[in-house]
């Protein structure tokens, strides 16, 4: 999911043009965020319920660090609209 949607991320970023696009654009980078969030809290979830934790730290550090890059992205998309 994450390697899906991080090529998604760079695609919206990267091909920036005519003001109606970049809101749409933003629209989509808001949704990757909310639907991160969505992701977090299950993790959360799941976390109680798993002894072995190892691999799930893991996974709880990529999407953390794939949401920050999402919110400077997204942030920089905002400026630019």
């Amino acid at each position: 999911w994450i390697t899906e949607h991080r090529f998604k991320l760079d695609e919206l970023t990267n091909n920036l043009s005519l003001r109606d696009e970049n809101r749409k654009r933003l629209y989509q980078l808001k949704c990757f965020s909310n639907d991160i969030n969505v992701k977090q809290a299950l993790l959360n979830t799941l976390k109680e319920k798993i002894l072995d934790n190892d691999r799930f730290d893991l996974i709880q550090q990529v999407l953390q660090e794939f949401q920050e890059e999402l919110r400077v992205k997204t942030n920089e998309l905002e400026e630019f609209v």
